[in-house]
């Protein structure tokens, strides 16, 4: 059963809302209102678009989050500096929680919730960093940016790391 209300603004010439809850923003301020799903197409591409908004509009509060599916994406904390990051669908369908505070782009598994990379178990220095390859964009791997350590792990888009043991495979030299 979903907990999504309906309210019927077709009385005052609107369409139905799909209310998500409560605006935090001005609930902070003591004020009652909501967050309603606000969805489109783009005009140019045709993409589907979707967010929430408070309905009290964009002059007398502006608050708007992410959403997916009509759900709310969650947020997280930056690992970075500590700010309240927002969840991103990417155009793949993989996850990101982006931090505006220190603009950094956070890998987040299918819950949204970030995903801390490993480090390197050869050289111990860096982390790994996710990739998609060029050629198969939905096949993804994990591996060292310090090209002379040439381990890699493959991945998935929730950024588990699966091997047919538990070592990090090397890369073959090409020949």
């Amino acid at each position: 059963m979903s907990n999504l209300v309906y309210i019927d603004t077709t009385k005052s010439g609107g369409n139905k809302q799909t209310i998500l809850g409560p605006c935090p923003l001005c609930a902070g301020k003591g004020i009652n209102s909501n967050l309603v799903l606000i969805s489109y197409k783009n005009k140019e591409t045709g993409e589907p678009i979707e967010f929430a908004a408070c309905e009290l509009g964009k002059e007398k509060c502006g608050y708007t989050i992410n959403t997916c599916n009509g759900k709310i994406i969650p947020s997280g904390i930056c690992p970075k500096c500590q700010s309240t990051t927002k969840g991103i669908v990417k155009k793949d369908g993989s996850h990101r929680q982006l931090c505006d505070q220190c603009e950094t782009w956070n890998l987040a598994d299918e819950d949204f919730n970030i995903i801390i990379p490993p480090k390197c178990p050869k050289c111990g220095e860096h982390e790994w960093v996710h990739r998609s390859k060029k050629e198969k964009p939905n096949e993804f791997y994990w591996t060292c940016p310090n090209k002379e350590c040439g381990v890699y792990a493959k991945s998935d888009i929730w950024c588990s790391i699966h091997t047919d043991d538990d070592e990090p495979k090397k890369k073959k030299a090409k020949k």
